[in-house]
């Protein structure tokens, strides 16, 4: 199963090779720094010229022309995108498949793990996990403070992940 070892200076993931097919799926509020993580994915991907490696996330609909451009008319459609995107990664048996999104109810990211075991593969959530001021100030989409407390308040009241799934909590967020 995929590792992944946080320090203040770095993060790691190396991975059992015994386990050919992974998927990560990350889950928290904006601005705790899942897309920090997903990115290191991509970076690692670049560098070694990696077409193993895929990050599924709803933000990259709304990237134009490198900017953030959010359109909740088009939100639907997005996270359409992200899960067409997924399986056929899955669908193609890319050896690690990394779904970055808020992910804060288990039926938002249920489907993703249905799928993706349905496929033999292996998956973690992993969430991570900060505190509603650190997540205001490090959030890059300007999310409103009240959506952001109604985010954390469902997270806090649905912080349980099925014991079927595996899940692990990363607590201060990254970045």
């Amino acid at each position: 199963m995929l590792k992944i070892t946080i320090s203040p200076d770095n993060l790691e993931f190396s991975y059992d090779p015994e386990c050919q097919k992974q998927v990560l799926v990350l889950r928290g509020l904006p601005g705790s720094g899942k897309s920090f993580i997903a990115d290191s994915f991509r970076g690692r991907a670049i560098r070694k010229n990696d077409d193993q490696t895929v990050v599924c996330s709803t933000d990259d609909f709304f990237m134009v022309d490198g900017l953030y451009r959010f359109d909740p008319t088009q939100l639907t459609e997005a996270h359409h995108t992200c899960f067409r995107k997924f399986t056929q990664a899955v669908d193609r048996d890319v050896e690690i498949v990394v779904v970055d999104n808020t992910n804060i109810y288990a039926a938002e990211f249920a489907p993703y793990v249905t799928y993706a075991a349905s496929r033999e593969y292996e998956v973690k959530i992993l969430t991570v996990w900060c505190g509603l001021e650190t997540a205001f100030e490090r959030q890059s989409h300007n999310v409103p403070i009240e959506v952001l407390i109604k985010m954390y308040a469902a997270l806090l009241k649905n912080d349980v992940v099925p014991p079927y799934f595996q899940h692990e909590v990363l607590y201060n967020g990254w970045r």
